[in-house]
């Protein structure tokens, strides 16, 4: 029974001096001759002291007896130990860094067996900037640190919001609310902003690991589109959540769909004149030829072929403009099916270079059938074509699984790529050999990367160790 008396008390005792601890204003106990015997959190925080500490402070040096404010303190901490009675009184002290602040105190007497025997004090700030400029509890420092970060930002033209660890905004700049216009009197969360769940795997990753994270770019639409940069907001070291720069592409966007739309309007109203040309050099050749000296015939000739060139040219731009202007419609696909399409469409050629397609287990996707139609169709082709001579090709396709896409390979054992052409292959009408050894005008690739940009991924090569060439693309998982 007296033990766990003893033990009650013990936890009465550490609950009050908690709830001391959590108090704001400065709480204080002393004895006689103005020793400080005991002080709460937030007075040891202001004066920089620890709790062991506290048994070596007293008002009573003799430096500070000499001193007319430690004797004014000694003062107002006797009177009610003589008295009896409670104190109200101003007070000035000096924290760690030397600064002054005004001080309202209560000092009441602690009666302990009908002695009086401790003071006991609570002092609060005069000045509210002061009490401001005071040491904080954790809680407090992060929201006026949220108040600063908030006004920094507010007035900024450019567009920045902050989010805390729940994605939640804490602060907005005009910029950004000019450019994504909600109701910001109300609570928002980046789901409510951004549909794309990218921009939410992006925070939470840069927030998890502390390190900054981009997405370039992030299509909103076909007329919108921005560069997202991610930076960890800290305080102390401490993550508190992510502050998000954006930059608008919109407007390269619209000038590049601008310039999509000039380019097959020119190379459409191009084909008419093209057409004019080739039927009267035809003509000529048919009927005047043998008019003609030998260097008349050379001149016609090449006049004949150059014309039938930029007529293949033209009609290949007008196909990639084609291509940039077809709308995406996305749906449930078998990507098996979709392969056996292929295979069918290239069976000719397959037979004549007496191949073997091996198309390994594939997936359902959510995708644009036809489109992923034609890139197959091109990668394929292409595997056929660039082959070394008597030695038969084999083409395979395979995908893998990855955490946020699908990754789909069509390997082949070819004559393979130079790593320094990798990004020069992709360019639309760029060949890597002459057409006598290898006829086509270089847009299959290009094609092949834009439609693979449309839906939403990203197309590259990689040469096989054992010899070939491995073209891969990327499909988004999330529909």
């Amino acid at each position: 029974m007296i033990f766990q008396d003893m033990v009650t008390k013990k936890r009465s005792a550490a609950w009050f001096e908690n709830l001391l601890d959590s108090a704001e204003d400065f709480i204080f106990v002393k004895g006689p001759r103005s020793r400080l015997i005991w002080a709460n959190k937030r007075f040891r925080e202001f004066f920089n002291i620890t709790e062991e500490e506290i048994e070596q402070i007293s008002g009573t040096s003799a430096d500070e007896e000499r001193d007319h404010a430690a004797l004014s303190f000694l003062r107002n901490d006797v009177a009610p130990l003589k008295d009896g009675q409670t104190l109200k009184v101003r007070e000035s002290c000096q924290n760690a860094n030397n600064e002054s602040f005004a001080l309202e105190t209560l000092k009441s007497p602690i009666q302990i067996d009908g002695q009086i025997d401790a003071v006991i004090g609570v002092s609060r700030f005069l000045d509210e900037n002061a009490r401001a400029g005071a040491p904080k509890s954790p809680a407090k420092k992060i929201e006026n640190f949220t108040k600063i970060s908030s006004q920094l930002i507010s007035t900024s033209p450019f567009p920045i919001f902050i989010c805390d660890t729940f994605e939640k905004l804490v602060a907005s700049s005009a910029g950004f609310q000019k450019l994504i216009p909600r109701d910001y009197n109300k609570d928002l969360f980046i789901s409510d902003l951004f549909e794309d769940p990218a921009l939410s795997e992006a925070v939470l990753a840069c927030i998890k690991e502390g390190a900054p994270k981009q997405i370039c770019p992030l299509l909103v639409d076909e007329r919108t589109q921005y560069n997202l940069f991610v930076e960890p907001w800290t305080l102390n070291g401490q993550v508190l959540g992510a502050q998000v720069s954006i930059d608008d592409r919109s407007e390269h966007l619209r000038l590049a769909k601008d310039l999509e739309e000039f380019v097959y309007i020119t190379s459409h109203d191009l084909k008419e004149p093209l057409r004019m040309l080739t039927s009267y050099l035809a003509l000529l050749n048919e009927e005047h030829r043998n008019s003609l000296n030998e260097e008349g015939l050379v001149f016609l000739d090449f006049a004949t072929q150059s014309a039938e060139r930029i007529k293949i040219l033209t009609s290949a731009l007008l196909t990639y403009s084609r291509i940039n202007v077809r709308p995406i419609e996305k749906e449930n696909t078998d990507l098996k099916a979709v392969m056996e399409n292929v295979v069918l469409a290239l069976t000719p050629l397959a037979e004549e270079s007496n191949d073997e397609i091996l198309v390994e287990n594939l997936p359902s996707l959510y995708t644009d059938p036809d489109v992923l139609e034609i890139i197959l169709t091109h990668l394929v082709a292409n595997a056929l074509k660039f082959v070394h001579k008597d030695v038969p090709p084999e083409v395979s396709i395979s995908a893998k699984e990855e955490a946020r896409f699908w990754r789909i390979s069509v390997k082949d054992h070819g004559i393979g790529i130079d790593p320094k052409f990798y990004s020069k292959i992709f360019k639309i009408f760029r060949r890597l050999h002459h057409e006598r050894d290898f006829p086509g005008i270089g847009m299959g690739l290009s094609a092949c990367k834009r439609l693979v940009e449309k839906l939403g991924g990203s197309i590259g090569v990689d040469n096989i160790a054992q010899g070939g060439t491995e073209f891969w693309f990327t499909l988004p998982k999330h529909s």
